[in-house]
């Protein structure tokens, strides 16, 4: 688990993945007294575990916001 902080662009291309998943979120306290967003994925159904929760990440506000901009840009969301 981990607090991002950043986003930066990478400059090579992505692999696509092959299985699809849920990804539950939640809002937590951070030792600063502000929000985080967590957000963690569970297995796939094809998965030794289906279900168990596979990997979780924290956004700050900030980390958030960036966030949000690249989906807009992105995207095209208005």
């Amino acid at each position: 688990m981990a607090v991002i902080t950043k986003f930066e662009k990478e400059q090579r291309q992505p692999t696509l993945h092959p299985t699809y998943v849920i990804c539950g979120w939640a809002i937590a306290s951070s030792a600063e007294g502000g929000p985080l967003l967590q957000l963690t994925t569970y297995g796939s159904a094809s998965r030794e575990n289906p279900g168990k929760v596979s990997q979780t990440v924290q956004l700050t506000k900030e980390s958030a916001g960036m966030l949000f901009d690249i989906l807009k840009r992105e995207f095209r969301f208005n």
